[in-house]
């Protein structure tokens, strides 16, 4: 309900609004039934001491898991962030690293398809985060899901650790490059060796290699080779000091703690304003969520026309993020009125970053976008039916559609079912016709029989009246025949019709109409903060 609303939840509101949410129904049943106001009150006496444990107070402090923010910095450099980790204990390990994960996860299907480069995630030690069956972490299923489509959005997963045995099989199956050191343990050569006899390799040759791999020596398997090879790293100097305390990470940080302090209000944007944009940009807004960041779309009207319709008008606004203008159009636009935009927020917000290319590319690379992309984004879904050969209006949906051809029926639906009623009138014709040919041939037959009663008494020397039976036998298999063809046509007629009800939805098929470049206007573009 928040969410249809559009307001935003902290654990201050939601608390209250779990023991006497704002609706008395959920479906058909009352909120009780559901969900007794016993119960309700446990979770909110839950939440409510983790809201008041000073240990939670930490978690709401510091910098936001925003993955865009981890990504670039505000000028839109690409920027290094390290989540450290080492000073927390297991379960708050598990719980900050499944929520990075997640989170990553959420931001990557945002993203649109590409060969290059948007991400690296690398985990230094992967124990525990990643286990074999069937233990199942917290991070485990984020991972899993990365490792098999991360890389579709440019995000690549670098995973390290010492040893082989801590992996789940399903990731190993999913990792394009291995890289293995000198192994220790038969339990981690046999695990390697599984893998790679698998990927089709020689076992005599696989050996050689493992038993050459020692220090800075590796064995590289890549899914792009044919065949493992060797690997000689580099020498480097590496000041192996081991993990940080929280206290020797607060020396190191004091000093861009204070730098991040001075630079805060400029980071909250409200005191700030917004960046300056290129030319031909300017700042629009519009409250969707009526929240406190603002995230730049790229809003765009435009007029379409569209075989057999007249022209519409438009207005879509994309998520501007990715690599490249291109990428922007990939994204799930989402509807703007653009009535309700305004040259300044209704409240103070925080600007979002806005993406590397943007100033770079400028008015430019988005119009070039825009011809390349918007007329297949345009593209209209449409019902079609083979039988009448006719095709669904824009916007209406197959039950409607049906119900139209059934209803109306103009053109080749109107001649089908004229066709049908035709027929049937046939038919009926015809099933009258059989039954008083059936009714002759039973009296020729008794006539037949009544005349020829001679010939057992020996009254009778020859037969009288087959000649007549057979005649009508034949008439009666010809309008035998006839009903039969008759009833198969109109069979077949009502099956086009959809069977003597009407309409048959499961018989119209999907269309996708793509408006040609021509048939695709520009009308405007501009960068609208959607928040």
């Amino acid at each position: 309900r928040a969410w249809r609303a559009g307001k935003g939840l902290s654990l201050e509101t939601l608390i209250p609004a779990v023991v006497d949410p704002p609706f008395e129904k959920l479906g058909a049943l009352s909120l009780d039934s559901v969900y007794p106001r016993q119960e309700r009150n446990e979770l909110a006496m839950a939440l409510n001491n983790l809201l008041a444990s000073p240990g939670f107070a930490t978690w709401r402090e510091g910098e936001p898991l925003d993955v865009p923010r981890l990504l670039h910095a505000a000028d839109g450099r690409p920027r290094l962030s390290i989540v450290y980790t080492a000073h927390l204990s297991d379960e708050e390990r598990l719980f900050v690293t499944a929520l990075l994960l997640d989170k990553v996860k959420t931001w990557m299907r945002q993203q649109g398809g590409t060969t290059q480069l948007r991400a690296l995630i690398y985990m230094d030690e992967i124990y525990g985060y990643f286990p074999p069956h069937p233990a199942n972490p917290p991070t485990k299923r984020p991972l899993l899901t990365l490792l098999k489509q991360a890389r579709a959005q440019g995000v690549s997963v670098v995973l390290a650790t010492q040893n082989p045995v801590d992996l789940d099989y399903k990731g190993l199956a999913n990792m394009g490059v291995w890289m293995v050191g000198r192994l220790q343990t038969s339990q981690d050569r046999a695990r390697l060796k599984e893998g790679l006899l698998d990927a089709g390799m020689d076992a005599g040759r696989l050996e050689t290699l493992l038993d050459a791999t020692r220090k800075r020596v590796f064995l590289l398997h890549d899914v792009h080779r044919s065949a493992p090879v060797l690997l000689h790293s580099r020498w480097a100097l590496s000041y192996l000091r081991g993990p940080l305390t929280r206290e020797e990470i607060g020396r190191l940080m004091a000093g861009e703690e204070a730098k991040s302090l001075r630079r805060a209000p400029a980071a909250e944007g409200a005191e700030a304003g917004p960046p300056v944009l290129p030319a031909p940009f300017h700042h629009r807004y519009f409250s969707r969520y009526g929240g406190e960041r603002a995230d730049p779309y790229l809003l765009v009207k435009y007029a379409v026309r569209y075989k057999d319709t007249g022209e519409t008008v438009g207005v879509r606004a994309y998520p501007l993020g990715g690599s490249s203008a291109r990428e922007v159009l990939e994204s799930e636009p989402v509807a703007v009125e653009e009535s309700a935009l305004t040259p300044q927020p209704a409240r103070p917000v925080r600007h979002a970053d806005l993406p590397g290319w943007f100033a770079a590319t400028g008015a430019r690379g988005i119009e070039k976008a825009l011809d390349e992309r918007l007329p297949d984004k345009l593209a209209l879904s449409l019902w079609y039916d083979p039988v009448t050969k006719s095709t669904s209006r824009a916007g209406e949906d197959k039950a409607a559609f049906a119900a139209r051809l059934q209803a109306g029926g103009g053109g080749a639906g109107a001649k089908i079912q004229d066709k049908l009623e035709r027929k049937r009138r046939e038919l009926a014709t015809a099933e009258q016709e059989l039954a008083g040919r059936k009714t002759e041939k039973w009296a020729a037959l008794g006539t037949a029989i009544l005349s020829n009663i001679g010939l057992v008494t020996g009254r009778k020397r020859t037969i009288t009246g087959a000649g007549s039976v057979l005649t009508k036998n034949r008439m009666e298999n010809t309008a035998e025949s006839r009903v039969e063809a008759l009833r198969a046509e109109v069979a077949e007629l009502e099956s086009e019709l959809g069977g003597p009800g009407g309409i048959d939805p499961e018989r119209l098929q999907p269309r996708a109409v793509v408006p040609g470049r021509s048939d695709v206007k520009v009308l405007r573009y501009d960068l609208v903060w959607v928040y």
